[in-house]
C-alpha cells in the first residue's frame, strides 16, 4: 500500500509540473448539477414538523447508503451527498433555491473525494461555476502533502504547494451560519 501512494504521489508531482497537461485534465472535471436519480433504489424519508421532506436517503441494491439529499423546510433541495460502497462520502454539493450550485460556509460549492483502499487520497473543491478551485492530496497516514489552488479552472503556478503545520499551535476561528465569529482559539496540532 505504501508503494501505491508513492507511485501516485510521484505521478501527481509529475502532472503538476506540466500545467498544460493539468489544464486539459481539469477542463474535463467540472460539476454543474448532481445526478441524484437511482432507478428502483430503496429510499428512506425524514420529514420536517410542517410535513415537508427534510432528507431522502437512497440505498443501493446491497442496502448501503448511496445518496443523501437534504431539503429546506420549504421543500427546496439544499445539499446532496454521494457515498461509495464502503460508506465514504465521495461527493458533496450545495444548492440555492433555483437548484444552482451555491457556496457553502467553507467557501466551496461542491467537493469530490477519491479514496485508495478506503483511505482518503485526494479532495477537489469546486466553485459556483462548477470549476475546480482547490485540490488537496494526502499521504497514506492521512496527512496533507500537497495543496493546489486554481484560478479559472487551471492551477495557479504561484501556489503549487502549501503544507499544514506539523507541530505546534494554530490559531483557528469558528463562525456561525451567519458568518459571525463564534469562538477563536489556538489548537494544538502536535500528534
Amino acid at each position: 500500500m505504501a508503494m501505491i501512494y508513492k507511485i501516485i504521489t510521484a505521478c501527481l508531482i509529475l502532472i503538476f509540473t506540466f500545467p498544460i497537461v493539468l489544464h486539459a485534465v481539469i477542463a474535463q472535471e467540472s460539476i454543474t448539477q448532481a445526478d441524484t436519480t437511482q432507478p428502483n433504489a430503496p429510499e428512506e424519508l425524514n420529514y420536517w414538523d410542517n410535513g415537508a421532506v427534510s432528507e431522502i436517503m437512497v440505498y443501493d441494491p446491497e442496502e448501503d447508503l448511496h445518496i443523501k439529499k437534504y431539503y429546506t423546510k420549504d421543500g427546496e433541495l439544499e445539499r446532496v451527498e454521494k457515498y461509495n460502497k464502503y460508506g465514504n462520502r465521495v461527493e458533496e454539493s450545495f444548492y440555492d433555491a433555483k437548484g444552482r450550485l451555491r457556496l457553502s460556509v467553507d467557501g466551496w460549492a461542491a467537493r469530490r473525494s477519491k479514496y485508495i483502499e478506503r483511505k482518503l487520497f485526494q479532495e477537489t473543491f469546486y466553485g459556483e461555476d462548477g470549476k475546480p478551485i482547490e485540490r488537496k492530496t494526502y499521504n497514506e497516514d492521512g496527512r496533507l502533502i500537497a495543496r493546489q489552488y486554481m484560478t479559472d479552472g487551471t492551477m495557479d503556478p504561484d501556489e503549487k504547494l502549501a503544507t499544514e503545520p506539523l507541530a505546534g499551535k494554530q490559531y483557528v476561528t469558528f463562525y456561525d451560519s451567519n458568518g459571525n465569529v463564534e469562538a477563536a482559539r489556538f489548537i494544538n496540532t502536535e500528534q
